[in-house]
């Protein structure tokens, strides 16, 4: 998210503008990482994800998930690929975050 603060006319508003820019950032303006939406895993499979950040993430967060299954971490995640897998007997569909 950008917000313009080149209309500050002193230290008061500039401070003012500040507080409510950074109220509004999301959880994704304040790390670095990236989302994967509608990742679709079926019961007892691994999906591969292309890693699209520069740096090897060591966190992930499900932020959403749809159906019964336990999705986990697996494999050894590098530079070019991420793996999670349903570890459930359900098949899912999940929206998670990768970050630092």
């Amino acid at each position: 998210m950008k917000f313009n603060l080149s209309s500050a006319r002193d230290l008061v508003d500039l401070a003012k503008k500040l507080t409510v820019g950074l109220t509004r950032l999301s959880i994704q303006d304040n790390m670095e990482g990236f989302t994967v939406e509608d990742l679709e895993i079926t019961a007892g499979s691994t999906v591969t994800i292309r890693n699209k950040l520069t740096f090897t993430p060591s966190q992930y967060i499900i932020t959403s998930q749809i159906g019964n299954g336990l999705v986990t971490k697996t494999g050894t995640w590098d530079k070019s690929f991420l793996k999670l897998i349903n570890n459930g007997t359900s098949d899912v569909t999940i929206t998670v975050i990768f970050m630092r």
